[in-house]
């Protein structure tokens, strides 16, 4: 008789311990299905507000390198020209901002003359800014147009803007503009044979601007 009762104290034990694992399962069950679902509706949402208007990092990042593009300025050998293409870079229309970033003149090897800036364009491109500048040129090297005169952030000579003219279009794409001095070029004599001195215009040089 006791040993009965025993057994029945053993069953009660494991039947209680069973629904309690029972239950145990059944509440993980349900707080898995319930993160689950949880997942299945914020993430679409996260996603979506990542991606929307300038919300997302990788998207502002895109737009932020789309608006960058490149300005070359090769063969240019005087100082003033450059000073004088960047203060009418800075006003071009679409041009927000233009920082020059590298520089290098040496008045005995044009081809190896270049200055270049980085400039944020907004409402524009490239080939519209080409455009654009390349007119501009030609306006300050007529000593301004009908209009109004270029402002420079200097008094240029008369000398200093004719010189513009020789300035021309040479390279574009959709991130980088190249313009050129076209005016030709005499090394001056040393007595010895200069190189390339059969070939007046550095443009034709091997790599020319890339030396």
């Amino acid at each position: 008789m006791q040993k009965s009762a025993e057994q029945e104290v053993w069953i009660m034990k494991i039947s209680g311990a069973r629904k309690v694992e029972t239950r145990s399962l059944f509440l993980k069950g349900r707080l898995y299905i319930a993160v689950v679902l949880s997942l299945i509706i914020i993430l679409p949402a996260v996603a979506a507000a990542a991606t929307r208007g300038n919300g997302g990092i990788l998207q502002q990042e895109i737009k932020a390198r789309k608006d960058f593009i490149s300005v070359k300025l090769l063969g240019v050998t005087e100082y003033e020209v450059t000073e004088m293409f960047n203060d009418l870079l800075v006003s071009a229309p679409g041009v927000m901002e233009a920082r020059r970033y590298r520089f290098r003149l040496d008045p005995q090897k044009p081809a190896s003359c270049i200055v270049e800036w980085q400039v944020k364009i907004e409402d524009t491109d490239a080939f519209q800014l080409e455009s654009s500048l390349y007119r501009m040129l030609r306006d300050a090297a007529r000593h301004g147009t009908e209009d109004e005169d270029p402002v420079f952030s200097f008094d240029p000579t008369v000398e200093d803007l004719g010189s513009l003219k020789d300035i021309r279009p040479w390279r574009a794409s959709s991130r980088e503009i190249q313009f050129v001095s076209g005016r030709p070029w005499r090394p001056p004599f040393s007595g010895g044979r200069q190189p390339h001195e059969n070939v007046k215009n550095w443009r034709m040089w091997p790599d020319a601007g890339f030396e």
